[in-house]
């Protein structure tokens, strides 16, 4: 019931308008759900037990977390894999050659 109230009186609005505006009227709106749900279910953060991962490197006065540091290096790596797959091998040419024979393929 909420969801169509929301979209009765917000989100059809909206889309006929700009682009910015459609983008940050459904953020604000979900910034306030979330922050309402917060409110409403008493929500208490607490901190993740101690891993492998927790701490911090110094690297020439530069402290980083070994948590976000390894995320930022499997992004990366990812990234590069993805990148090398797509224009290194013949798996997206032989894909986009022709839309009807395009399924059968990849």
């Amino acid at each position: 019931m909420l969801g169509v109230v929301i979209y009765f009186s917000l989100i059809r609005h909206v889309t006929r308008g700009p682009m910015l505006a459609q983008i940050l009227s459904t953020f604000g709106l979900a910034l306030l759900l979330r922050y309402t749900a917060f409110w409403f279910f008493f929500v208490e953060f607490c901190v993740a037990a101690a891993n492998a991962l927790s701490g911090t490197i110094n690297l020439a006065g530069i402290y980083l977390p070994i948590a976000q540091l390894v995320a930022g290096v499997v992004a990366i790596t990812l990234t590069v894999a993805l990148h090398l797959l797509l224009t290194r091998t013949t798996i997206a040419a032989s894909c986009s050659r022709s839309p009807r024979t395009a399924p059968r393929r990849c």
